[in-house]
């Protein structure tokens, strides 16, 4: 028998296995897995929507799966740094046009 189908029989039929063989079957990393996603499949199934904080479980995911470190932009790191750089160049440029055409004069 095949170890997906023995722990899918053995997770079915609990009383046709010993506890060793159960105990076997754990120290085994490819059958604990295989045990632990049908557990945890079968307990998503019967789980009653009721009871399911959708909220709560985005915020898990996001957790374990979304990067939450800050993240930093090259030079502008935000809107108001932008805008503050903007007017830099603005005032820069008006400065530079404005001594260009007073020294040609």
């Amino acid at each position: 028998m095949e170890k997906i189908e023995k722990v899918i029989d053995m997770v079915d039929n609990p009383g046709r296995y010993t506890d060793e063989e159960f105990k076997a079957m754990l120290n085994d990393p490819e059958s604990r897995k295989i045990y632990k996603t049908i557990v945890e499949t079968r307990a998503a199934a019967d789980m009653d929507d009721a009871d399911l904080d959708i909220d709560k479980e985005w915020s898990n995911f996001a957790a374990r799966h979304l990067d939450t470190a800050p993240r930093h932009t090259f030079i502008f790191g935000s809107k108001w740094n932008f805008m503050k750089i903007a007017a830099v160049f603005a005032v820069d440029n008006l400065l530079v046009s404005e001594y260009s055409v007073t020294s040609v004069a």
